[in-house]
């Protein structure tokens, strides 16, 4: 016998995915946009973007900065990008609400 449970839709789950779970975040001042987080993302939710940074930050070169983004509604949380990253830019980032309540 399988039991279904239906998925969560609406106001609920987007609380839940917004409010409720940890994601993985990343420090810019620390990142030096060598793509390492985005070969180690299964799911592909990792995309770069090149930016011009408002400091001098690493790397120091002419060429633009890559700058990570995370795409929320992609990323299962493996936390993949944070244990390839080699500069421990991407961090873990407990929402407001886990926080207050202590969870």
């Amino acid at each position: 016998m399988n039991l279904h449970t239906p998925q969560q839709t609406g106001f609920l789950a987007n609380f839940k995915n917004r409010y409720m779970k940890t994601r993985p975040v990343v420090n810019i001042s620390a990142c030096t946009g060598c793509a390492s987080c985005k070969m180690a993302c299964p799911n592909k939710a990792i995309e770069l973007f090149a930016c011009i940074p408002l400091a001098e930050l690493p790397p120091k070169t002419g060429e633009p900065r890559q700058r990570p983004e995370i795409n929320r509604n992609i990323c299962t949380r493996c936390y993949r990008c944070k244990e390839q990253c080699p500069h421990k830019a991407v961090k873990t980032l407990r929402p407001w609400l886990m926080r207050a309540l202590k969870l």
